[in-house]
């Protein structure tokens, strides 16, 4: 059971990054903390500024080890509960 104002953690993009995906998403905490900051978050609010960086991550290999190292090193204790 989730405590109330607790936010859900953000499973799509566990679940891509775990696939192989290259995941562009908002510039929110909650993603910060499974994948990391780079090149691959953007404004929720700016559509010009996810187009930069869906163009930034396409195919770029270190952007996308960055997300899989830092979305390993997470502990995911809450998805493990549910």
């Amino acid at each position: 059971m989730r405590k109330r104002g607790s936010v859900a953690p953000p499973v799509g993009a566990i679940e891509a990054v775990g696939a192989g995906a290259h995941v562009v998403a908002s510039d929110i905490p909650a993603h910060r903390e499974l994948i990391g900051g780079g090149v691959y978050l953007a404004n929720p609010k700016n559509i010009k500024a996810f187009a930069k960086a869906i163009r930034r991550h396409l195919g770029n290999r270190r952007s996308f080890a960055r997300q899989q190292a830092k979305l390993m090193q997470h502990q995911h204790g809450e998805l493990e509960q549910v």
